[in-house]
């Protein structure tokens, strides 16, 4: 079955002139998930940092910080306004902010820069590693205060500073976190609505009754086939994996869809955001952190991707609960890293309980 919005539509924008003097970009398509609040969060990150690449040239977006501030209504289109708060000769930097009603429901600061360069040696290792020579001469100039090898320390005996007692690591022009263990291959994986339709199945053969939960289910299964994004389970949290949980994403990308390095950096901005802050409990999105790293030069765009996530921190107490994440191509290149922090929510007896979009009025996200 076909996605019911294709990724485009998802991601789609269009510029309206300016407003309050930013350059200014409207949304198109808007989803809410069943039973949510409010647009889907991870759409709306996509989406602006897609209006801040709209605004930079000949650079790469390598981080966005954003924060949820309401919840966005899909029954109404969102304004992205975009202020450039700096373009330098290697960085760039965008301030968003998310207009609905004339509220700020949502704000991101995008940092852009220079692409990678080639460094020579690099790809070629002559050791089965990419450890390159180091000639210290090749250094560029820096403040003598930070120069530690070349402090003078007086000696009464005249002899010379004892050297460290532990092996130095060669310098290496790169290095990334090992690709995980115990991770289901793509093509043996299965993907949430047959995961889910076959639980439904057991359930009915069992004799149990889920009561309003089926349709919940169901929901979410007809959610997943019209979803422009696959996902597939590749190691469950549980057992010793019990505070983390790795899944597949796959863009479904319909014939001639294609999409540029930033805009793909915007996509995955939105795809990581499905089951993120739920590895570390049932919480409302904070915020949204994305590192990017350069993509390998054979990047296959509609490849699956995979998400680490894991829980860093919950505290029922605090009220908040901390998530990391770690995405990397089916061929084992890190090309993202991602965090969140979510408000944890616990029935004290004195709270109200959030309402769905679809009652409720202006109401805040948290």
């Amino acid at each position: 079955m076909p996605p019911l919005v294709s990724i485009s539509e998802t991601l789609l924008l269009n510029t309206v002139g300016r407003m309050r003097g930013l350059e200014a970009f409207r949304s198109g398509h808007l989803w809410t998930p069943s039973g949510a609040r409010g647009t889907f969060g991870g759409q709306v990150v996509g989406l602006a940092m897609l209006a801040a690449t709209r605004t930079v040239e000949d650079k790469d977006l390598h981080a966005q910080h954003c924060f949820f501030l309401l919840p966005a209504n899909s029954q109404v289109p969102i304004t992205f306004t975009v202020e450039r708060l700096r373009d330098g000769k290697s960085y760039a930097t965008r301030l968003v902010h998310a207009l609905q009603d004339s509220k700020t429901v949502f704000i991101l600061m995008a940092s852009f820069t220079s692409p990678p360069r080639k460094i020579p040696g690099v790809g070629e290792p002559a050791n089965g590693n990419d450890s390159v020579s180091y000639n210290q001469e090749d250094d560029p100039p820096i403040t003598h205060s930070l120069k530690f090898d070349k402090l003078e320390v007086p000696s009464p005996r005249g002899s010379e500073l004892p050297k460290p007692s532990y092996d130095t690591r060669p310098f290496t022009p790169t290095y990334q976190k090992p690709f995980p263990e115990d991770i289901t291959p793509w093509g043996q994986a299965t993907i949430e609505e047959e995961t889910w339709s076959k639980f439904l199945d057991a359930v009915k053969d069992r004799g149990f009754d889920l009561g309003k939960k089926v349709r919940a289910v169901q929901n979410y299964i007809d959610e997943r086939k019209q979803s422009p994004v696959t996902i597939a389970i590749a190691r469950q949290q549980a057992g010793k994996w019990g505070t983390s949980r790795a899944i597949w994403l796959k863009p479904r990308f319909e014939p001639g869809e294609q999409l540029d390095d930033n805009s793909f950096r915007a996509l995955i901005g939105f795809m990581t955001d499905f089951q993120f802050i739920g590895t570390g409990g049932r919480a409302a999105s904070l915020d949204h952190t994305t590192h990017y790293y350069p993509f390998p030069e054979d990047m296959d765009k509609s490849a699956p991707l995979l998400h680490v996530m894991e829980a860093v921190s919950v505290d029922v107490g605090a009220g908040r609960g901390l998530v990391r994440g770690l995405v990397y191509t089916e061929k084992g290149v890190l090309i993202a890293m991602t965090s969140q922090e979510g408000v944890i929510r616990a029935d004290f007896g004195e709270g109200i309980r959030p309402r769905r979009e679809s009652d409720r009025q202006g109401a805040a996200k948290l």
